[in-house]
């Protein structure tokens, strides 16, 4: 992506403090109002990343709307772990 420099002030709000951005920028970067994001601290600046969802972050539901018939299927479930190499019984 094209690194594009933005003028911009800090503005009160309320008992914080935020920054405007630009459409372009939310747009390119998939964020919406409320979406996260995490700010560091660098050695230049300030950095301001979006928080990508992780699995911590979903429900059991939405995990479980990941879950195909396709990704259940596997041809070779009993043969992938190798051939039995002590006294298991497959």
């Amino acid at each position: 992506m094209k690194s594009d420099k933005t003028i911009t002030k800090i503005s009160k709000w309320g008992n914080g403090y935020g920054i405007r951005v630009p459409i372009g920028t939310l747009e390119a970067y998939n964020l919406t109002e409320g979406s996260e994001v995490i700010l560091s601290q660098e050695y230049d600046g300030v950095k301001v990343s979006p928080k990508n969802p992780s699995v911590a972050d979903l429900s059991l539901a939405e995990i479980l709307n990941g879950i195909t018939p396709a990704l259940l299927v596997d041809s070779n479930s009993e043969s992938m772990f190798g051939v039995p190499q002590g006294n298991e019984i497959w």
